[in-house]
């Protein structure tokens, strides 16, 4: 994955497009809000909301009580975020080196596939890593990641199948010099960007070879109000997966805990 890709996808989520899009107001999607009141611990806790953007998930978790440490890596974000919520703290870091203590959080939140877009892939391990350490023993980890084969046939599946949708995420993936490595290409009016777009499988094993309990997995589409619904109809049809993991209150044996791929 080269430096070029990485810089692409940073400058995508400075645009106006992608600020636009990511500054509405919508709140908390339904399987966030089904998935915090099952996994999350009961306010008051202290949690990490990792790619916070403006605020979406933030102000939702401290109105419940919740004492949220906001990041996210994109300078305009946060300062729409800052100038809406002006008693939140939202600060710009890197989700691969968290200036955070161990051990000090009670729950992370890395919503809206923000981890995909991590490069290269070892980007990504690290912020897991990263993750791992931060939380407490005990401590859940929520997140969602693409799923591209579900993305694929999603819309030829579907009860009026939409073909071209299809075709396009496939030419899309022409001449793309990631996607051995899972990285899809994705183009709307923002530009060409890239993410992470692997199998589930392939991503509950870094979770679990991190450290992680995977307590969760379901398949999510988005619905035509820009909410989520769980899918019943397995990954196939499923464009984003949702991962609940915790980690564990007793250290793991070597044996189960290796470096993830």
């Amino acid at each position: 994955m080269d430096a070029e890709s990485a810089d692409k996808v940073r400058g995508y989520y400075e645009g106006d497009f992608a600020v636009a899009l990511i500054t509405a107001d919508t709140g908390l999607y339904a399987i966030e809000r089904e998935w915090l009141a099952k996994y999350f611990p009961a306010p008051p806790g202290r949690i990490l909301d990792i790619a916070c953007g403006s605020g979406r998930t933030t102000r939702p978790l401290a109105d419940r009580g919740y004492e949220v440490h906001a990041v996210d890596i994109s300078h305009r974000l946060l300062v729409e975020g800052r100038k809406r919520h002006p008693d939140l703290s939202f600060i710009q870091m890197d989700a691969k080196t968290l200036a955070f203590k161990d051990n000090l959080f009670d729950a992370v939140l890395f919503s809206v596939q923000g981890i995909d877009h991590l490069f290269p892939c070892d980007a990504r391990l690290a912020c897991l890593r990263e993750i791992f350490r931060v939380l407490r023993p005990g401590g859940v980890f929520l997140m969602s990641t693409h799923n591209l084969i579900g993305e694929a046939l999603q819309p030829i599946l579907s009860a009026r199948p939409r073909f071209k949708q299809a075709l396009q995420l496939l030419r899309w993936q022409f001449n793309n010099p990631h996607l051995a490595q899972w990285y899809a290409r994705y183009v709307d009016e923002g530009g060409e960007m890239f993410g992470y777009a692997a199998p589930p499988s392939w991503t509950r094993k870094q979770l679990e070879e991190t450290g992680f309990l995977v307590r969760g997995v379901a398949g999510a589409n988005w619905t035509a109000d820009w909410d989520t619904t769980e899918t019943k109809n397995g990954f196939l049809r499923s464009t984003f997966v949702y991962f609940a993991a915790e980690k564990p209150t007793e250290p793991q044996s070597t044996a189960t805990v290796g470096r993830a791929r």
